[in-house]
């Protein structure tokens, strides 16, 4: 089965329902939104985009924590657990939410408010960490921009639109797992 969003971001765009993440609790600050999805660009790499399936001005960009500190690790609590279904075979996958200003040298992520899915679930939940060494807003923007200069095919000239497009995390668990993630529908 599919589903249809306009997004005030992105446009319009359809994705298959299994596609859908469930936040038992919400995203902090919305706490009534529970579905989303991941939306990607290949002109845009690095950064995910956490789509609220019902909220279309709700979308949150998302990076992989590694990206900014190699040894980011995190610690669940048997609340966290359960709040976002995990079992022993459960596969996991921590994001961080940037935060991008007009003034884009002060760009932040929030080091202690992971967002951790269970891709076996298609479950999701924003863990707060007790670490106080952790950052709520640690700028970025060097690293970032280090990081997409690496990046040797990317190159978005000032006149080319991004293409925007629901995420596959569920062929990207089946791939980084040899294929033998479950899936729920």
């Amino acid at each position: 089965m599919t589903k249809e969003i306009n997004t005030t971001r992105f446009g319009k765009l359809s994705f298959p329902t299994d596609y859908v993440i469930r936040f038992r609790d919400g995203i902090i600050g919305f706490p009534d939104l529970k579905e989303y999805v991941f939306i990607e660009s290949t002109t845009m790499p690095l950064v995910l985009w956490l789509q609220s399936t019902e909220d279309a001005s709700v979308a949150f960009p998302l990076v992989e924590p590694q990206l900014f500190r190699k040894d980011y690790t995190y610690s669940l609590n048997h609340a966290d657990d359960a709040m976002i279904s995990i079992k022993p075979e459960s596969k996991l996958k921590a994001f961080l939410i940037m935060t991008i200003p007009a003034s884009v040298e002060h760009m932040s992520v929030n080091l202690r408010a992971p967002v951790i899915v269970n891709m076996t679930e298609s479950t999701a939940g924003q863990i707060i960490l007790q670490d106080k060494t952790l950052a709520l807003r640690e700028n970025v923007f060097k690293e970032f921009q280090n990081a997409m200069d690496s990046l040797a095919h990317f190159e978005l000239s000032d006149s080319e639109e991004p293409k925007w497009s629901a995420h596959n995390w569920k062929e990207d668990a089946r791939r980084q797992h040899g294929g033998s993630v479950p899936m729920t529908v």
